[in-house]
């Protein structure tokens, strides 16, 4: 049962979404930003609200069909990803950049009431789009959870009647037209391989970046000692995923350390926090945001490590930065792939299941905020 303060803050939520705004209020940025940040609390609401209920449900799952406990989350992964689901992934993934690009134009441009009530009504829709994904999650595990029904038991053959004189005897074994049924035709073979073919090409001819001073960037020994420490070990796939980085890009001027959460608990979107780590500049907070085309469950605090190339202010991170195409490139259970804003590049490191947040990647956002993050 929801608690008096969930309800008091869905009902808060549900007025500022549809309410049209009073003569004499303001339609400008600060009332957009309002949304915005309405729409990121009743997100870390439903978030823990699923973590809650959707995690013993997974791990039930997982005893009763004999998973390994490393294959919980990706199998958890392929039983969740239905038509449906993915449908409200890609629903999800388009209210936020919608939210992203009506916060970004309201500072830029005459934010009016128009644009307010677009926000209101797209915060109501990603709302409710991942209240659904977050019960069809629920409702698909209850059915696997749900013991079968009991076979009602077959009623033995009655002994064959003795036939009168004079009748002919009835013939017990005789199969009537239509009481046998075709033979099943065998399951069609699967076009889905769970193998990851690995390219040694790096992404969009991409030419390694000068170095802009040794003094300013970080050596393959740097990054390695940072992965170890941060991912508890340096495995062959990790030094080879960072190697594959430094014959793409050269050397980083800066790394971000961090965790991400998403997925089945949030329908199509992907969110991070985590530190900017620099030499000329030192270190600072920063949170990140985006759409996700490879949804997860589970996957809350998976950690993820960026390499940041060309940067010479930490805030010129605060952008958006777009996927490159064909970029990704994976060994084993490690991934890295690449996004790009002008000069700017940079180069997500994750392992396990969490390389499936950016195995598909549109865009990320990176702010000095929260915001629309549930963190």
């Amino acid at each position: 049962m929801p608690s008096i303060a969930a309800i008091a803050l869905l009902t808060v939520f549900s007025m500022l979404a549809h309410a049209p705004p009073a003569a004499g209020e303001g339609c400008g940025p600060d009332a957009i930003a309002a949304v915005i940040d309405a729409t990121g609390a009743r997100l870390r609401q439903l978030n823990g609200d699923s973590q809650r209920e959707l995690n013993p449900k997974l791990r039930e799952l997982a005893a009763k069909r004999g998973w390994p406990e490393h294959e919980v989350e990706a199998r958890g992964y392929e039983f969740l990803r239905t038509e449906e689901v993915r449908a409200l992934d890609a629903k999800a993934g388009q209210l936020l950049l919608d939210l992203d690009r009506l916060g970004d134009e309201s500072r830029t441009k005459s934010a009016g009431c128009d644009r307010l009530r677009e926000a209101q009504a797209a915060a109501a829709r990603l709302i409710e789009v991942t209240r659904q994904r977050a019960a069809l999650a629920s409702a698909r595990l209850d059915d696997a959870l749900r013991p079968p029904t009991p076979k009602t038991a077959a009623r033995p053959p009655e002994p064959p009647k003795t036939a009168r004189t004079g009748e002919p005897a009835s013939q017990p074994n005789a199969a009537r037209a239509g009481d046998l049924e075709p033979p099943a035709r065998p399951p069609a073979a699967s076009s889905w391989d769970s193998r990851t073919r690995a390219s040694d090409t790096p992404p969009g001819g991409s030419q390694p970046a000068p170095d802009r001073g040794e003094e300013r960037t970080f050596t393959a020994e740097d990054i390695r000692a940072a992965g170890r420490g941060f991912f508890g070990t340096l495995s062959a796939e990790l030094a080879s995923v960072i190697e594959y980085a430094f014959r793409s890009y050269g050397s980083p001027n800066g790394y971000v350390l961090g965790t991400e959460g998403g997925g089945a608990l949030f329908a199509g979107l992907r969110y991070g926090q985590g530190k900017l780590v620099t030499k000329s500049f030192g270190e600072r907070r920063i949170y990140w945001q985006g759409p996700s085309l490879g949804t997860d469950f589970g996957v809350d605090g998976s950690r993820v490590m960026f390499l940041v190339y060309n940067i010479e202010s930490p805030d010129e991170v605060l952008t958006r930065f777009a996927g490159i195409d064909g970029s990704a490139y994976l060994v084993g259970g490690v991934g890295i792939t690449f996004l790009k804003k002008g000069r700017l590049i940079l180069a997500p490191i994750r392992t396990g299941l969490g390389l499936r947040l950016g195995a598909n990647v549109g865009y990320l956002k990176f702010t000095s905020e929260p915001s629309l993050n549930p963190f």
